[in-house]
């Protein structure tokens, strides 16, 4: 029947609280005094065909919280894009790599062509 939980339920649902902040996996563990390499382990048996059903509950609770965790990043960064480009730019390169991430947008920006013939300085140095 596979390997057997290992984690409390107290355990469990401090770990999922803490990755639903979005701290990561190892770091959560090791705040809740779990070694991080039993849980990646507990997390590889649940995928396992004869995994034990506690395994596969928690590796669905932890892709949840993991999930909730991720939301909530997405949701910082898209409201701080409403006051700052950058944020918008980094959201748009994580939501859409294949159209704004940096390997697309190699070469194309600003052109080789192009030159500047102005230095703008904010302080007045030269």
């Amino acid at each position: 029947m596979g390997r057997r939980l290992l984690l409390s339920p107290t355990q469990t649902k401090q770990l999922c609280a803490l990755l639903a902040q979005a701290v990561p996996l190892s770091t959560a563990a090791e705040a809740l005094g779990i070694a991080p390499r039993t849980l990646r382990g507990h997390l590889q048996a649940a995928a396992e065909n004869d995994a034990n059903a506690d395994l596969v509950a928690l590796s669905a609770r932890i892709a949840r919280a993991r999930a909730r965790g991720r939301v909530r990043l997405v949701r910082y960064v898209a409201e701080a894009a409403k006051r700052d480009w950058r944020a918008a730019c980094f959201l748009l390169s994580r939501a859409s790599p294949e159209e704004f991430g940096v390997r697309a947008m190699e070469g194309t920006f600003p052109p080789a062509s192009l030159s500047f013939s102005h230095s703008y300085h904010t302080n007045g140095d030269r």
